[in-house]
């Protein structure tokens, strides 16, 4: 496709462009071919209306998506009525069943894999991560992660479409419409709790029952309003009807974000989950 530069606009691990071409804005990326095929499968599942152009004879490296005209990021527009929308957007998301975890590989080709397996990959990745960066996490700090991650391995959950990196960035808002976009990971199919243990690294809130002291009741006032709003929309408490294990996922995912410069959550986070269990 013959097209012209407009702007740059902000991408994490790629290049994101806005491009013109024949007179129609579009958002044109740049990755690893294994997270355009990722994002460009994710986006006919649940946006199979938006218009996507891949060439990857001429290029494997860059797709083009319809550019969503009028939208606002929901990361500057933080409000109970916006998280519901958002929650609304995730279980579309999540009403995608599979009849097992599914993962993609370097071909785009989609395969079968054991949860268990995966949560222990994962795991040791966020092991490893903590090493490679000499964190401050401490070793019986790990080893009640590791206490609280095991019994991840013996589920077997049903299996949803995934995003795998759900925070306030990757959310445009249209109308009364929530779009979520840039999905994250080869994971394209899993237990749905592991893709929300992530929002509460972000806003932890009340209904996770552990000690908040380190953070301003407001804020936790505030973040306790948002994920009501959310689970609304999302239909289903699922913090509180499934918490057990939900806090086991948000152990998990602590591990393989910490640290991270963007979310200041993180370590006190570490602290009350260690400190509780």
């Amino acid at each position: 496709m013959d097209y012209q530069f407009v702007k740059k606009l902000h991408g994490y691990t790629a290049t994101v462009e806005l491009v013109s071409s024949q007179g129609v804005l579009w958002v044109k990326k740049e990755a690893i071919p294994e997270e355009i095929y990722n994002e460009i499968y994710f986006h006919k599942e649940v946006h199979p209306s938006l218009k996507l152009i891949y060439e990857p004879d001429i290029n494997p490296s860059i797709f083009f998506v319809e550019y969503l005209s009028d939208t606002r990021s929901l990361q500057e527009n933080i409000t109970p009525e916006n998280f519901y929308l958002w929650g609304k957007a995730v279980a579309h998301i999540h009403s995608h069943i599979y009849l097992n975890p599914q993962r993609m590989d370097e071909q785009g080709i989609l395969y079968t894999l054991v949860w268990g397996e995966y949560i222990q990959g994962d795991f040791l990745e966020g092991i490893e991560r903590q090493s490679r960066k000499k964190t401050d996490i401490t070793s019986k700090q790990i080893e009640i992660f590791r206490n609280l991650v095991t019994p991840l391995k013996g589920l077997s959950p049903k299996s949803v479409l995934l995003h795998c990196d759900l925070h306030t960035g990757n959310v445009l808002l249209q109308n009364d419409e929530a779009f979520i976009i840039d999905k994250g990971s080869s994971l394209i199919a899993g237990d749905s709790l592991y893709d929300l243990a992530l929002i509460s690294l972000s806003y932890p809130s009340s209904h996770l029952n552990i000690s908040l002291n380190q953070w301003d009741k407001e804020i936790i006032k505030k973040n306790t309003e948002l994920m009501d709003a959310f689970m609304e929309g999302y239909g289903v408490s699922y913090i509180d009807t499934s918490h057990e294990v939900f806090m086991r996922y948000v152990a998990l995912r602590l591990l393989g974000r910490y640290p991270n410069p963007f979310e200041s959550n993180l370590r006190p986070l570490i602290e009350s989950i260690t400190g509780q269990y």
